[in-house]
């Protein structure tokens, strides 16, 4: 078990032979289905995926957790409360507008004086990749 994040390609960007076989499954995600099932290959489904982020197990999800509340308390809620208040949520999702609310406390926070443990400068780095995936697809931030 663990935290993984993902954004969906926008239906519109996807090669006209790929259109045709999906449809939207949830409008409010950008969620995408095969209409019918699609080839053999079981990677044929990464097509529909613009990022897919691995954040972490349970534990490595409550050390970022700790680290980021330790270090930034108070100016982390949506990284606190929307990305790492548990090691398995799904089925949420940041929507565009949260987005941006979080690319702000990412910036604000990345600024800080000093030098950061490895893990935590990856998963900063990591959320802001998709947050630029988000924001290019115009499909918001879901945790699977």
């Amino acid at each position: 078990m663990g935290l993984d994040a993902v954004v969906y390609r926008n239906i519109q960007t996807l090669a006209p032979a790929l259109r045709e076989r999906v449809r939207i499954a949830d409008p409010e995600t950008g969620e995408l289905d095969f209409v019918s099932q699609g080839p053999p290959d079981p990677n044929y489904n990464d097509a529909l995926l613009a990022i897919s982020i691995r954040i972490g197990n349970a534990a490595s999800v409550g050390w970022l957790r700790e680290q980021i509340n330790s270090r930034w308390n108070g100016d982390c809620d949506i990284l606190l409360n929307k990305v790492l208040f548990s090691g398995s949520h799904s089925g949420d999702f940041i929507n565009l507008k949260g987005a941006e609310a979080m690319r702000r406390e990412i910036d604000k926070i990345g600024v800080t004086q000093g030098q950061l443990p490895e893990a935590l400068d990856e998963f900063l780095k990591q959320m802001r990749q998709l947050l630029d995936v988000a924001d290019a697809e115009k499909n918001p931030i879901v945790f699977v």
